[in-house]
């Protein structure tokens, strides 16, 4: 029961990670990806830190204090790496490519899971893991394996790649957060991630168009009270 739990989270965070690249592709032509992060994680740090002081009442302090290193490393690999690389991939390649690129994140947490933490992966869940990456190179080289030596991948398909192995290496760290209580643990990466990003803003004048603003603001909301927070939530849950 508790196999099939972690697999529904999985999914659900994968779910939800399709909308945020399709919000992420209209946010990112308006408003540099930096800005995006820091401005969606603190929309939903709000909603965070509330419900996690009502839910789970932690001792915010002692948490900070015996899990610092982790809670810092968490946030720079997930929020300082992962989101804002795939924000910024998505300047230069298309919500379709960045979504195929993140398809592989589950195989990739399996396969590396294997090598590093010694887990055991059964004859199931290893042609799983074929499939997944045989699949993704079938839509990627039109169907013409051969063709993926010869493709132009451009540079927001790096970026994208990276951003998902940095994705990867932060789902086999968060093995070692259990003890945190998820809403809790979540609310921390943000409050990291956010003063983490600080050094990055370099911020045109020009940058914000007025006249699509509001288009902005709703992709803030969704990914500020939804999309990110619910991703993250399922993450550490499962």
């Amino acid at each position: 029961m508790v196999k099939y739990k972690a697999w529904t989270f999985l999914i659900g965070a994968n779910l939800f990670w399709a909308g945020n690249i399709i919000f992420g592709k209209l946010i990112v032509a308006e408003l540099p990806a930096e800005w995006t992060v820091f401005l969606r994680w603190v929309i939903g740090l709000i909603l965070l830190i509330p419900i996690a002081q009502f839910i789970e009442k932690p001792s915010w302090d002692q948490i900070w204090r015996n899990n610092w290193v982790l809670i810092i490393m968490l946030a720079a690999l997930s929020i300082v790496l992962y989101t804002y690389l795939s924000y910024a991939s998505l300047k230069f390649t298309s919500a379709t490519n960045s979504a195929l690129f993140t398809t592989l994140a589950p195989g990739l947490i399996m396969l590396f899971s294997l090598i590093f933490l010694r887990e055991k992966v059964n004859a199931f869940q290893f042609i799983g893991l074929i499939i997944s990456f045989i699949g993704v190179l079938i839509v990627l080289t039109k169907g013409n394996l051969l063709q993926m030596f010869h493709t132009q991948y451009n540079e927001g398909d790096a970026i994208m790649l990276f951003a998902v192995l940095c994705w990867t290496a932060y789902s086999l760290l968060l093995k070692k957060a259990k003890g945190i209580p998820p809403v809790t643990l979540v609310a921390m990466i943000a409050l990291v991630g956010a003063v983490l990003m600080i050094p990055f803003f370099i911020f045109p004048a020009d940058s914000l168009r007025q006249n699509h603003f509001f288009g902005d603001r709703r992709g803030f909301i969704h990914g500020g009270v939804s999309v990110s927070r619910f991703v993250y939530l399922l993450e550490s849950r499962s």
